[in-house]
């Protein structure tokens, strides 16, 4: 059985400059776990880090999370989920002040749910998706808003 997580993000990077080559940041959010999962939402935070491909809007982004909270299971607080993830996306910002963001790529997943008489661990490796916008503060900061779908098997 394939269930879904869902990944909402705020971001904040931090670059030598709006248009720069390398840039990296830290993100955080929620974790939105399907309802048929019988999983509350998980509380995330991760570092990612990219390049720019010149000044065609494209680049290439590595990116890694961990939760913070584990999602919690419904009918006993015991159990407890922690996702970890670590993704390579490329990448496209719209140009402009108040920009659009898009994402695509591989992302590896490891699964451990702890609480059970037997710790349950599962990964999975898959495509992820993603899209948002942003805003560049200034010529070294941006905020971005982003939501990131992210495939599991989870059986």
């Amino acid at each position: 059985m394939k269930n879904y997580f869902f990944l909402l993000i705020l971001t904040c990077s931090f670059v030598s400059s709006a248009y720069a080559e390398l840039y990296f940041g830290v993100k955080g959010g929620q974790m939105l776990v399907d309802d048929a999962v019988s999983f509350d939402d998980a509380t995330s935070a991760g570092i990612y880090g990219g390049g720019n491909i010149q000044d065609s809007g494209l680049a290439i982004e590595g990116e890694l999370t961990a939760t913070l909270s584990a999602a919690e299971y419904k009918s006993n607080r015991d159990v407890k989920l922690d996702i970890y993830t670590l993704a390579l996306y490329g990448v496209y910002r719209s140009a402009g002040r108040v920009y659009f963001k898009g994402k695509a790529g591989l992302i590896y997943e490891f699964l451990n749910i702890s609480g059970f008489i037997f710790p349950l661990e599962g990964e999975d490796i898959g495509i992820s998706l993603g899209f948002g916008g942003g805003f560049r503060i200034n010529d070294t900061m941006n905020l971005e808003l982003e939501y990131t779908l992210i495939e599991s098997d989870i059986d």
